[in-house]
C-alpha cells in the first residue's frame, strides 16, 4: 500500500509538471493578427483585462467588460478582423497580469497598465493608447502634509502609506522611498488605497489621479496633496507575450490609426471623467 501510494504520488506530481508546461506553453496561432482570428471564430481567444472603474468594468464571469479600454479594443477588432463576440474574458489583478501574458493564460491584455522597465522586463508593450499621472491621497485636516509639492517629500518616518501591490505607485515607492513604512494592498480594486487612509491604516494613500479623484469627489475628507503636480506621467498600453513581436507589428500600426481618428476622440469625451493626460 505505501508502494502503491508513493508511485501515485510520483506520477500525479509527473501529470502537474506536465500540466504547467502545457499551460505555458507559447501558442503559435497567437503570433499573428491571422492566429489571434482563427483563434476568436474557435472561441479560444483569451483576453485579459483588470476591473479598473469606467476603463473596464467588469460585467461578470464570461461576460465581455465595459467602459474606455473595452470600446478601443471593439474598434481594434472591428479594424483587424476579429470576432469580438467570440472573445473569452479573463479578470486579473495587477500583480498577476504579466504572468497571465506569460504563461498563455491570455493572449492580449487590454488592462490600463502603466507602462514601467519592471513590467517591461516581464511583457511587450504596444504604442500607448493614454497617459496618467499620478497622486497621494491624505486627510483634508491633516496639517502634517501641508505644504507638500512633491512626492519625496513624503518619504518620512513615522509615515504609512497604502499601496496597490503591482500598481505603478507601489514599484515607484519599493524604488525610491527608504523612510515610510509602506502598506501593500493585495487585489485589483485600487480604491483600497485611499480606503485605508480613510479607515485610519494609513497616512497617505498613492495612485493614479484617475482613482483618486474619482474616490475624493464623494469623500471630501480627503484630498490629493498632488493635485496639479502629479508624479509618474506614464503612458498606458496593452500588452502581450515578449515572444511576439511580430504581433506587435501587425497591432501598432492599427492602434495608431485607431488613436488619431475621430472614434477614439469621441470616446475620450464619453469618458470625460477619466483625466487623460497627454502622450509626450
Amino acid at each position: 500500500m505505501i508502494h502503491d501510494r508513493r508511485s501515485f504520488l510520483q506520477l500525479a506530481g509527473i501529470a502537474s509538471l506536465s500540466l504547467f508546461a502545457a499551460g505555458c506553453e507559447r501558442n503559435p496561432k497567437a503570433a499573428s493578427l491571422a492566429g489571434l482570428r482563427e483563434l476568436a471564430n474557435a472561441g479560444q481567444l483569451h483576453v485579459g483585462f483588470i476591473p479598473y472603474y469606467e476603463l473596464s468594468a467588469e460585467q461578470g464571469a464570461g461576460r465581455a467588460p465595459t467602459g474606455f479600454l473595452p470600446d478601443v479594443f471593439a474598434l481594434f477588432c472591428q479594424s483587424a478582423g476579429i470576432a469580438f463576440d467570440k472573445v473569452r474574458w479573463r479578470s486579473m489583478s495587477w500583480d498577476s497580469f504579466a504572468s497571465h501574458v506569460k504563461t498563455h493564460a491570455i493572449e492580449l491584455s487590454i488592462s490600463g497598465t502603466f507602462i514601467t522597465p519592471e513590467r517591461a522586463k516581464a511583457v511587450a508593450f504596444t504604442h500607448p493608447l493614454f497617459a496618467l499621472g499620478n497622486g497621494a491621497a491624505a486627510r483634508a485636516d491633516d496639517a502634517r502634509f501641508a505644504g507638500v509639492t512633491d512626492v519625496m517629500q513624503l518619504d518620512r518616518e513615522g509615515i504609512t502609506i497604502a499601496v496597490v501591490t503591482g500598481e505603478q505607485s507601489s514599484e515607484f515607492v519599493r524604488a525610491k522611498f527608504t523612510k515610510a513604512k509602506i502598506l501593500p494592498l493585495d487585489g485589483p480594486d485600487l480604491a483600497a488605497a485611499p480606503r485605508a487612509v480613510e479607515d485610519g491604516r494609513a497616512d497617505i494613500a498613492m495612485s493614479d489621479q484617475f482613482i483618486l479623484s474619482r474616490y475624493i469627489r464623494e469623500r471630501p475628507a480627503l484630498k490629493d496633496l498632488l493635485l496639479g503636480k502629479p508624479f509618474s506621467v506614464l503612458p498606458i498600453a496593452w500588452a502581450v507575450d515578449k515572444a511576439n513581436g511580430a504581433l506587435l507589428a501587425e497591432i501598432n500600426p492599427i492602434l495608431d490609426a485607431i488613436i488619431g481618428g475621430p472614434e477614439f476622440a469621441a470616446l475620450k469625451r464619453k469618458y470625460a471623467v477619466v483625466p487623460f493626460a497627454p502622450l509626450s
